[in-house]
Formats: structure tokens, sequence, C-alpha cells
């Protein structure tokens, strides 16, 4: 049984729904504001997506904190999708 991105962060780590979650919010920001792809990108792909989640979380601890503030205030996995659509203002530029 997989585990949700909300219970990835319970048991105290980012796993592959933490990051599937963040990476369909970049590609909703992106459609949104019309963001461009990162450095080394032509076009906007999962792997840019993730490239620009690796930036974010790698920033000076800025987006671990993020992600750590979003969990502490959601109470289930639908809380922490919508404080993790917020994603954007943390998006390096």
């Amino acid at each position: 049984m997989t585990q949700s991105a909300y219970e990835e962060l319970q048991t105290g780590g980012l796993g592959p729904a933490t990051f599937e979650l963040l990476r369909r919010l970049v590609h909703q920001v992106r459609r949104g504001t019309g963001f461009p792809p990162p450095e080394g990108h032509t076009a906007w792909s999962d792997d840019a997506a993730y490239d620009v989640i690796s930036a974010m979380l790698s920033r000076e601890g800025a987006g671990q904190r993020f992600v750590t503030a979003c969990f502490t205030q959601a109470a289930d996995e639908a809380s922490l999708e919508r404080l993790f659509s917020h994603v954007d203002q943390e998006l390096p530029h």
C-alpha cells in the first residue's frame, strides 16, 4: 500500500508521493503563470519540474521550511495539497 504525501511527511521524510504532489503543483503553477522552464530545459517536462523542486528544496533550507510549515498546518492530505498550492511563492526565480 502506498503512502500519501501527508503520511510520508508524518513518518519524517519526503518520499515519492510528496515529490509527485509537488510536481503536479509546479505544473499547475507554470500553466497558470507562464513561469518559464528552468535553465537547461527548453520546454516543461516532469524532469524540468523535478529540477525546480530540487532547486527549491536545496535553497538554503527555505524550501524545506516551506514543506515543514505546510505539513505542521495540515490536518490531512487535502489540506496539505491546499497549503502546497502556494508553492509558486517558493519557486526559485
